[in-house]
């Protein structure tokens, strides 16, 4: 009976939260277009200036700027029915020409009224619920403006409370926005709705954590539908183990996660409310457009999902697809891109791992649960590179940033299995017998009283 209550209430949150959005995505398809025109044709002039990926630093693929997707959202936008607003939020038609680059094509719908001719109906496209909206005020380059400012805001607000729960999980959160390059964030809207979520959610997270898992519990449920109206296949998975990973460490360091048991059972509990609500509106999308469009829409999506997972796609091989998704994705990294071939990023976790080796504290093997549960999160961006081949390796100018939750783990990984003793005893040895070389080099020669 407990079970059945705890199911419905569940049925009944999702409900609700896909009423709000769905209801969100059709109003603001209302909007005329006469409201919106004057600013998307202003808008226009960015993508006249720049091609469909850009990239602001030469050979550092961590600076590309994908204006393809920003250009296809924009496309959708103007090409919405205001008098249609349900079929035509649902259908998301925009303007394509075969073999143009998309960036033309928002071009030419905008300014030669063309008519769209193609249909993103497998994705939610909720950033259409505030884009539109602003579009009624802004044009694109000052909502860019908008979004560095918003953004920074929430990643400094995150900042400031992991400093006051703790100031070496604080310094692991600055490190992991450096080497996946977060100011550029900014300058993409694709980039940016998942950063939006994952800063959103890690602040309530870390705010409302002590009070019970049931808060928790939600809170994630719904961040894995909002992840899904939003997302355009990017970082998803950051707003789910990024805040989980917080919690997980605050407790830890608060005495309050005391087993790997506990800690597995939070993991699991709240990725599986996470994964079920974002597969949930994945499903609710295409069933939504089933009934209402009076369609198939599987035969929409089947195709392009099974090129996600493992369509080749201009790829020599399976094998070189498996490997350059993981391999094309780290070397993306800051600073590791730095590095010009590829086949030298094996030496980083060979040399890593013999460091690891050597300094961890297996004296004390109990203690090493928690570094054992980081490592398993610490494994979940390159599952998704696995389980989305494909996608993993052609974007992965995006998709390294992922590894945000890597970095972060592996830092308090490594915190909490070295042996300081042992690391600072040998450096003191090395130290001590500098010394006493130098004492007896300088060292005044006995005289012998026989003499």
């Amino acid at each position: 009976m407990v079970y059945i209550k705890y199911v419905m209430k569940y049925i009944g949150i999702f409900c609700i939260v896909l009423v709000i959005l769905f209801l969100a995505l059709v109003l603001t398809s209302c909007i005329p277009k006469r409201a919106i025109e004057e600013n998307l044709q202003e808008s226009v002039e960015l993508f006249k200036q720049n091609r469909g990926v850009e990239q602001l630093l030469k050979r550092r693929e961590y600076t590309y700027i994908h204006y393809y997707a920003d250009s296809i959202i924009l496309n959708i936008i103007y090409c919405i029915d205001s008098e249609k607003p349900v079929e035509s939020c649902l259908w998301a038609n925009y303007y394509e020409t075969v073999y143009a680059d998309i960036n033309n094509d928002f071009i030419e719908v905008v300014e030669e009224q063309k008519e769209p001719t193609q249909q993103y109906l497998r994705y939610w496209h909720g950033s259409m619920t505030i884009l539109r909206p602003l579009l009624i005020i802004f044009n694109i380059e000052q909502i860019y403006l908008l979004n560095g400012i918003a953004l920074g805001i929430l990643a400094i607000i995150l900042l400031a409370l992991l400093f006051k729960k703790s100031k070496s999980l604080a310094f692991y959160y600055v490190i992991a926005m450096v080497m996946i390059a977060f100011p550029i964030v900014a300058f993409c809207l694709e980039y940016s709705w998942t950063f939006y979520i994952m800063l959103i959610t890690s602040i309530i997270a870390v705010c409302i954590e002590k009070k019970s898992n049931k808060g928790i519990n939600i809170l994630f449920f719904i961040t894995g539908m909002i992840t899904c109206f939003f997302d355009f296949l990017t970082t998803e998975i950051i707003t789910l183990f990024v805040p989980m990973l917080l919690v997980l460490i605050i407790r830890k360091k608060e005495g309050r996660l005391t087993s790997f048991k506990q800690g597995i059972k939070f993991m699991i509990q709240t990725g599986m409310l996470w994964l079920i609500s974002y597969a949930g509106m994945w499903l609710a999308k295409w069933a939504l457009s089933s009934i209402i469009l009076k369609i198939n829409a599987m035969d929409y999506v089947t195709e392009k999902a099974m090129n996600r997972v493992n369509g080749l796609q201009g790829i020599k091989s399976v094998e070189e697809m498996y490997i350059g998704a993981i391999t094309r994705n780290w070397h993306t990294l800051y600073p590791i891109n730095i590095i010009k071939k590829e086949a030298d990023l094996w030496l980083i976790p060979i040399v890593f791992t013999i460091f690891i080796a050597i300094f961890t504290d297996w004296k004390n093997i109990k203690k090493m649960w928690f570094p054992a549960l980081l490592l398993i999160i610490a494994l979940m961006p390159y599952a998704r590179y696995l389980v989305l081949a494909n996608h993993s390796y052609r974007h992965s100018i995006f998709t390294f940033r992922m590894q945000m939750i890597t970095i972060i783990a592996i830092c308090e990984a490594v915190k909490e299995s070295l042996n300081y003793r042992l690391m600072f005893k040998n450096i003191a040895f090395g130290k001590k017998s500098k010394g006493m070389k130098r004492e007896k080099w300088n060292a005044t020669p006995k005289i012998s009283k026989n003499f």
